[in-house]
């Protein structure tokens, strides 16, 4: 049986983890639906809830870190509700953010620093090149 992929989001606020979150966990459940269950003859809730037990928990296989500066996180969240994380200040969010790219270096081998300041097409379209790459065995971001 080939081994799946665990990929999770990181960044700070504002730099689009739920956006692309929301548009990957579209693509792999209708792809995850469509191969596993449609084409095996697999109930759709069968294969949630076997998808949903599989990631409890592992460590993720590849792990986006979408990278954006404090000024751009703070314009990006001007609009909404602030919760107790938005309210700290921009030294408290640096701190965030560089940790962040100490973890990405610590861990390279998953992590990928992508440019959260693009649109999120070509962000999902750089997440989906990187999942195909990993899926295919090879590391490598075209």
């Amino acid at each position: 049986m080939k081994k799946g992929i665990f990929i999770t989001f990181e960044g700070i606020e504002g730099c689009g983890k739920s956006t692309q979150t929301k548009l990957l966990e579209e693509y792999l459940n209708n792809t995850t639906i469509a191969y596993q269950g449609a084409a095996r003859d697999l109930d759709r809730d069968f294969i949630t809830s076997l998808t949903d037990f599989a990631t409890f928990s592992t460590e993720p296989d590849i792990t986006f870190l979408l990278d954006i500066t404090v000024a751009e996180s703070f314009e990006r969240i001007s609009g909404r509700g602030k919760d107790r994380l938005e309210l700290e200040s921009s030294e408290f969010h640096n701190k965030v953010r560089n940790e962040f790219l100490n973890l990405a270096t610590r861990f390279k081998k998953r992590y990928y620093i992508l440019d959260g300041k693009l649109t999120k097409e070509e962000i999902f379209s750089q997440i989906i090149n990187i999942i195909n790459n990993k899926l295919e065995g090879k590391n490598e971001f075209k």
